[in-house]
């Protein structure tokens, strides 16, 4: 049956049997064929027993002419045996002849069979079943169909010397002529013509009677043979159309309709072949089935991770697209704070050559210690301002190690850039705190140098040497600085080349897409072609 997950398509709901091609012939069932070959055996059976008989019939027919010639031919014998006595002077010519006549007269060969004598001139000489015909014209004698008989036994002699004559004749007893086949020989020193025949119209009672007991075996062997075809046709019949019924499911795309046969022959096996191939077929739709609903689950999978992927792919973008923008910030800044360093430096050592030359006035002593409070308080600022950008650094150097440990493989070399981001980060903010440490001493220091300047003129040598240490603190804050910007420079460029990356990942996470949803397109396409099979 269909499942509901599998909808059949328009073109499987539109797909029929096959018709068979047109040819120049008109299509013939499989009865018609085989009727028809019954038919001709029939019919090639009639013809060889219609042979048969008629070759029988030649044989009979040809068995009594030997049988007649032999017999006219003993015939003859006597007539030359009283020929012979008539040269030998024994008897005269009629005497020979007379004697001759007589004997043959009295002659019978198969039964009843006689002989007869005439002359070449048609005239009768001698018929012992007819005696009132010796002595008469027989040119005038015909058989019902008009033929003169004597007249043809003379013309045969002529012609031939002897020979067969057909013609009617009615038998002894009977005024009925028959057909009669008769053999005739000519007698040359007498010029006479012996004949003998035999009646053959038993021959033609023989043949009907053959052909109607032949006909009667042809019918009773063409009724069996129709039944046997009939018996044939319905057992092919109903194994060929379970054959083509399950061959029409097959084609409609039923596979759920199974066949068993307990026939043996070569139909039983066709349709065990063909349950087979449904079985085999059922098979692989359902294998198939199964395969276009993991490629179809898998499709929706891919193009779903890749949605997934292309958004966070976009976020990492923006996210180092932040991060660059925030590396070049804190460059700036740490190049303000280089410059802001060095001119610290310069103050301090203007501080340190206004206390060498000014040891002996306090009050510019005191001014210029207000400037160093000053200064130093601008360093404090400066310094704070270094831990916070060196704090900001550290969590944006540790929020890029987070990114590129999910970025993966394409992340591990922004990860080892970020680390080094973040230890460079600590250094200047343990730097900075160092300098914090020692402006707020120095501060102090500067305090308590400007409240004692009024009484310790000495002092001045103390603040010097302070403002020489806060000068060598600006150099180290100002050499921090530079390598510090130096860092965010790489740290930058790599951020760069990451965004680039990222960007190419972009594209080819676009192209997996548009591979994934015609992979999808394609695989629902292929759950839909097999949509149209209904396994069990």
């Amino acid at each position: 049956m269909t499942s509901p997950l599998y909808p059949p398509s328009p073109t499987a709901r539109a797909a029929r049997p096959a018709r068979p091609a047109r040819s120049g012939w008109p299509p013939v069932s499989l009865r018609l064929q085989l009727t028809l070959v019954a038919a001709l055996g029939v019919l090639v059976l009639a013809v060889a027993t219609a042979a048969m008989i008629s070759l029988q019939i030649d044989r009979a027919r040809h068995d009594r002419q030997q049988t007649t010639r032999t017999a006219v031919d003993a015939a003859l014998g006597v007539l030359q045996w009283a020929h012979a006595q008539q040269q030998a002077g024994v008897l005269s010519q009629p005497q020979a002849q007379a004697l001759a006549a007589a004997a043959v007269g009295r002659m019978r060969h198969n039964g009843n069979e006689y002989f007869w004598i005439s002359g070449l001139d048609a005239r009768v000489l001698m018929h012992p079943i007819k005696p009132q015909l010796n002595g008469t014209d027989g040119s005038t004698i015909k058989d019902p169909n008009g033929k003169a008989l004597f007249v043809a036994f003379a013309d045969t002699v002529r012609r031939d010397g002897a020979g067969f004559v057909d013609y009617q004749w009615p038998r002894p007893g009977s005024e009925q002529p028959v057909d009669k086949l008769s053999y005739v020989a000519g007698f040359q020193p007498w010029g006479w013509i012996v004949g003998s025949g035999l009646y053959v119209d038993d021959l033609r009672q023989d043949q009907a009677r053959m052909l109607r007991n032949g006909a009667l075996v042809l019918a009773l062997g063409a009724l069996l043979q129709i039944g046997a075809v009939t018996w044939v046709c319905r057992r092919l019949h109903r194994g060929l159309q379970r054959a083509v019924g399950l061959a029409d499911a097959v084609a409609a795309g039923n596979l759920a309709q199974p066949i068993t046969t307990r026939r043996r022959d070569e139909l039983g096996r066709l349709l065990m072949a063909l349950e087979a191939m449904r079985r085999n077929l059922g098979s692989m739709v359902s294998s198939v089935r199964e395969a276009a609903d993991g490629m179809a689950s898998a499709a929706q999978q891919i193009a779903s991770g890749n949605r997934d992927l292309s958004q966070r792919t976009e976020q990492a973008a923006g996210q180092l697209q932040q991060a660059c923008a925030v590396v070049t910030g804190l460059a700036q800044t740490a190049q303000r704070s280089a410059d802001h360093a060095l001119q610290a430096s310069g103050l301090a050592g203007q501080a340190s050559q206004q206390a060498t030359r000014s040891g002996s006035s306090v009050g510019q002593v005191v001014a210029t210690m207000a400037q160093v409070d000053q200064s130093s308080r601008r360093i404090a600022d400066i310094t704070g301002t270094i831990d916070g950008i060196a704090f900001q650094t550290n969590i944006l150097a540790l929020n890029a190690a987070v990114e590129a440990a999910r970025a993966g493989e394409a992340g591990r070399g922004f990860a080892v850039v970020a680390a080094e981001v973040r230890t460079l980060a600590q250094r200047c903010a343990q730097a900075a705190r160092e300098i914090k440490q020692l402006t707020a001493r120095s501060c102090k220091d500067v305090a308590g140098a400007a409240d004692q300047a009024q009484a310790a003129g000495g002092a001045m040598a103390e603040l010097t040497g302070a403002v020489q240490q806060v000068a060598a603190l600006n150099a180290a804050v100002r050499d921090h600085t530079g390598a510090q910007h130096h860092g965010l420079a790489e740290v930058h460029r790599s951020v760069s080349a990451v965004d680039e990356m990222t960007t190419q990942n972009a594209a080819l996470v676009e192209q997996s897409a548009a591979a994934t949803a015609a992979l999808q397109a394609q695989a629902q396409a292929l759950v839909q072609s097999v949509a149209v099979f209904e396994l069990a």
